[in-house]
């Protein structure tokens, strides 16, 4: 078994792809095998990734879907995942010099016997110019459920997730019939940061680029409130059910978590009266109900700011 499998979904991004590609050339080690799943891509994509798996110094395998979203590319990746740890790379990203290395050498010094009950490795990303995504660790490393390392301001930024392969095949992303929503990534981080421990490292390992100008990167297309809306309920019923464990040590957090529920909740056409059926228990229930206010305001707004026309020099656009 390889140490890594290095996962890349992938749509319309011939533009990115090759940076991806020779970032992984950089890797000094061939600890690793490629696998992109090309999620119904419409530009030059295919007949690129075919000339470089020909050319390709590692193991590189492709699969094309029909396009479903990110999280369905995940999906389809789940059982063709034969690396110890996945590393989850975007393809408009790539790894810094020696990453794999790095990633490597920290999850082999977690001692043997405790190692099973961590669920991976998260190193740090710079910007495009070098500057780091977010804030240095206050030691080397720190370990800590997913959850609380967001929300206690610890792992700030962009980050490069590696997991335990064995564990993300038991949790898949959540899919809805029809429905290409993004579901943020938090909502598997969250649900494996339940039971296992994740190590988060000071060491930037991926380069992170934002092209402001390109519809299809994920920060671009998940601007509007009312775009994922189903994603982002997901995100939000995972994280709502969390605060049977947290509260009241996050109390802000799960306050906005559940006016933002219930906000995509009613966009996504689910009436107040059944929004209460996935939260489990008490607490979480009682948050939603105090949140439903507030996440109906935001709904209204959103549902005004859709209906009135954007105009530039008196034409509709």
């Amino acid at each position: 078994m390889l140490p890594f499998t290095v996962f890349t979904p992938t749509y319309d991004r011939a533009h990115t792809l090759r940076r991806v590609y020779d970032s992984l050339c950089k890797q000094p080690a061939r600890m690793f095998e490629w696998l992109v799943v090309d999620d119904g891509s419409h530009d030059e994509t295919p007949s690129l990734l075919a000339g470089l798996t020909r050319i390709a110094p590692f193991s590189m395998r492709t699969i094309r879907q029909p396009n479903g979203g990110k999280h369905r590319a995940h999906n389809a990746a789940l059982p063709l995942l034969t690396g110890e740890l996945t590393v989850f790379l975007d393809s408009d990203d790539e790894l810094t010099p020696g990453a794999l290395e790095a990633i490597w050498r920290e999850w082999q010094s977690i001692p043997a016997a405790v190692r099973d009950r961590y669920a991976g490795i998260i190193g740090h990303s710079s910007d495009a110019n070098g500057k780091l995504a977010g804030k240095r660790l206050p030691s080397s490393h720190v370990d800590g459920s997913h959850f609380e390392l967001v929300a206690g301001g610890v792992m700030v930024g962009e980050k490069l997730p590696s997991y335990r392969t064995d564990l993300l095949r038991g949790y898949p992303f959540p899919e809805r019939h029809g429905d290409n929503s993004l579901v943020p990534e938090g909502v598997v981080w969250l649900r494996i940061g339940e039971a296992y421990t994740v190590r988060c490292i000071d060491t930037i390992v991926r380069v992170y680029h934002r092209d402001l100008t390109d519809d299809n990167t994920l920060m671009n297309r998940f601007k509007s409130p009312t775009s994922n809306a189903w994603g982002r309920m997901q995100y939000g019923i995972v994280a709502l059910n969390l605060a049977r464990t947290y509260w009241p040590r996050f109390a802000p957090m799960f306050a906005k978590v559940a006016a933002q529920y219930v906000r995509c909740a009613l966009h996504v056409g689910v009436p107040v009266i059944h929004q209460a059926q996935p939260l489990e228990g008490a607490l979480p229930r009682t948050l939603w109900a105090v949140a439903i206010p507030i996440g109906t305001a935001a709904w209204l707004t959103d549902r005004l700011r859709t209906a009135r026309p954007s105009t530039e020099s008196g034409v509709s656009k």
